[in-house]
């Protein structure tokens, strides 16, 4: 069974797209691109979607909901794909203010607003800690928790499908972080160390800085069942395009552990074209 269907809409009226596929009983979310310089997580996501489509064993063992694209409008501006006579461009450099790196570090919704640090886990906290007091390209928690629609639709997300494990896609540094002050289940740290063998990445605790306020905390507060937040790739935001295939081929054998659990196999073939 394969579904897409949108969840809602962005702040600026684009749709929010998810898919959901299989039949197992073992419940699975997977997220991507909530900053828009992170784009390319959307792609690696999309990129294991191919994979999953063309599994119908995976489809037996497992129920899939994936949301490639929580923040559309960024990823939009952060891809350079906005005219620069574009109302949404225009408001958009007017909140950036002399950013040299506009559009394509663009990490906030359309509004300005960081959807990572706009959920009710110690937003609070978020607030103290972070500097933007108004809407920001980057790090601003919003007014109040769940005041943008794609916070909001994730949230509902979680609750309609109460997913046995999630995964959210960010960029960069190749950690895995799995905590969030003691709301992790025991058996979340031996999973979390499977991601990290299949994948090469470092299975860590969050910064103290990035520890509040972000989907991955909001869910293990909510839930108490296995979240990951996975740091996919290396460098300076955006990661160019042609660093794909190579956080493919690591990413994607961990998503397959997420999805099955820590006994998943190595014996997957990931060398699909991109979406």
């Amino acid at each position: 069974m394969m579904e897409q269907y949108v969840l809602g809409y962005s702040a600026w009226g684009r749709p929010v797209f998810c898919e959901q596929s299989g039949t197992g009983r073992r419940r699975v979310l997977f997220c991507a691109a909530f900053h828009g310089s992170e784009w390319i997580t959307g792609a690696v996501l999309q990129r294991f979607l191919t994979s999953f489509r063309r599994r119908p064993d995976w489809q037996a063992q497992a129920t899939l909901w994936a949301v490639p694209w929580v923040n559309p409008d960024g990823a939009a501006l952060a891809m350079g794909l906005l005219p620069t006579w574009s109302p949404q461009y225009i408001v958009s450099r007017a909140i950036g203010g002399s950013d040299p790196g506009f559009p394509f570090t663009w990490k906030a919704n359309g509004r300005g607003v960081d959807l990572n640090l706009n959920y009710p886990a110690d937003w609070e906290g978020a607030v103290r800690v972070k500097s933007p007091h108004g809407p920001a390209p980057m790090n601003w928690p919003g007014p109040f928790p769940l005041s943008e629609p794609e916070s909001r639709l994730m949230a509902e997300l979680a609750e309609r499908v109460r997913p046995d494990v999630l995964v959210t896609l960010h960029a960069q540094g190749e950690e895995i972080y799995w905590q969030y002050r003691g709301f992790e289940p025991p058996e979340a740290q031996a999973l979390g160390e499977a991601m990290a063998r299949r994948s090469g990445y470092l299975l860590t605790e969050v910064p103290p800085a990035s520890s509040r306020a972000g989907y991955k905390d909001w869910f293990l507060q909510s839930f108490r069942r296995p979240a990951y937040t996975v740091e996919c790739g290396l460098g300076v935001n955006p990661l160019p395009l042609c660093q794909l295939d190579g956080i493919c081929a690591r990413v994607l054998p961990l998503l397959e552990t997420a999805l099955f659990g820590e006994n998943a196999g190595d014996d997957c073939n990931f060398s699909l074209p991109m979406v």
